[in-house]
């Protein structure tokens, strides 16, 4: 028949290649979805790690900075103490002697202080009650400020390595009982900590301060950390009265006979706050296999939250309660150096399980305004 027009449909090839086509189209899709929540959820984690950050440093900023530099001024930073470690980041116990925020008359508390006859009593931080605030003994205008670092009060499972900071205020400062007081130097335990001050904040892997002496040339983080004492290294330790640290643990002082003598008081030109801070309870990974002790590649759950180590800027994790410089990646797994920050056993080996966090780095730097120093002098 003559015009007549031949349908024709899609032959089996062109459908298998249609197939094909929108099956790689939908997996690319996909892929992408993927990402882009991956993403999402960096981003949200990054924005919540900052708002955990930002009032913790501004907290010591705040405190540090109002350091209070006459006879009655005080900066304590001491280490290795309360069971913890100084390069392991806990076992921190700083304490100031500062100038009250907004004085006196602006404090909700301490305005009322003195005003009672035979007033004595210690403010230690929480609010008595209207009719016992005038029982406290006048503060002179100071305040003293404890700073602690303490393993969480559940360290199993996902808290493992974890650390929970404190913080405490009293007044009048230098008083019987307080965080200066000589007769309960080295008596203060975990149990005095909670007793006495407010946790502040969790999710802490290490909390350092060091501070910028005359004699240091850098900071040298590391070395300062690692509890370097070679020349031009910042101090992990500061005594400003030169009296309470002895000299194994604070190369400038000079016996317990400087403690009331402030005309050698001496104050860091610089502070350095150095704050790990895990990205919340949860790890970023963890480890699918034990190591033990010699064991340099650590076998984890997966890699994909742990950053590609930078050169030149040591990338530190915390595994338990043991540091490690995480030097590269191969394939799913970390490449490590153990035993970092002298921290861990070299006869104890890191069990299945266990978590791995790797956190953010936070560093604030401030120039002190009461410095003031005899660094060289070693005796009177």
């Amino acid at each position: 028949m003559a015009g007549r027009i031949r349908e024709r449909g899609f032959t089996v090839l062109e459908l298998l290649v249609a197939i094909a086509l929108l099956g790689s189209l939908g997996v690319f899709l996909a892929q992408l979805v993927r990402n882009s929540f991956a993403l999402y959820r960096q981003g949200e984690r990054r924005g919540e790690i900052y708002l955990e950050a930002v009032p913790i440093l501004e907290d010591l900023e705040r405190d540090i900075l109002d350091l209070h530099g006459g006879a009655s001024g005080r900066f304590l930073v001491d280490t290795d103490t309360l069971g913890g470690q100084s390069a392991r980041g806990d076992g921190f116990f700083m304490r100031i002697v500062r100038g009250i925020p907004d004085g006196e008359q602006g404090h909700g508390v301490l305005r009322r202080a003195g005003t009672s006859i035979n007033a004595g009593e210690a403010f230690i931080g929480a609010d008595p009650g209207a009719e016992r605030r005038t029982s406290i003994a006048p503060p002179s205008g100071l305040l003293e400020v404890a700073w602690v670092l303490l393993p969480d009060d559940q360290d199993q499972g996902d808290r493992e390595g974890l650390l929970t900071l404190y913080r405490g205020v009293r007044a009048p400062a230098l008083g019987q009982g307080g965080f200066f007081d000589p007769s309960l130097e080295g008596s203060r335990d975990a149990n005095w900590v909670r007793q006495n001050l407010v946790p502040v904040a969790s999710n802490i892997l290490g909390l350092w301060v060091l501070s910028f002496a005359q004699t240091s040339e850098d900071w040298l983080e590391d070395a300062a950390i690692d509890g370097s004492t070679a020349a031009g290294t910042s101090l992990l330790r500061f005594d400003s009265t030169r009296g309470i640290l002895a000299k194994d643990r604070f190369a400038l002082a000079v016996g317990p006979g400087s403690l009331t003598d402030a005309r050698d008081d001496i104050f860091p030109r610089s502070i350095r706050v150095v704050l790990q801070l895990a990205r919340g309870s949860r790890p970023e990974t963890r480890l699918r296999r034990s190591a033990s002790p010699d064991d340099n590649l650590l076998r984890v759950t997966a890699s994909d939250e742990i950053p590609e180590p930078t050169e030149g800027v040591p990338l530190y994790a915390k595994v338990g309660h043991e540091w490690v410089e995480i030097v590269g990646k191969d394939g799913g797994d970390l490449r490590v150096r153990r035993r970092v920050r002298r921290s861990g056993n070299a006869h104890e080996s890191l069990p299945v399980g266990s978590p791995v966090f790797v956190g953010k780095v936070f560093r604030k730097t401030m120039s002190m305004s009461q410095k003031r120093s005899h660094f060289l002098e070693n005796s009177r």
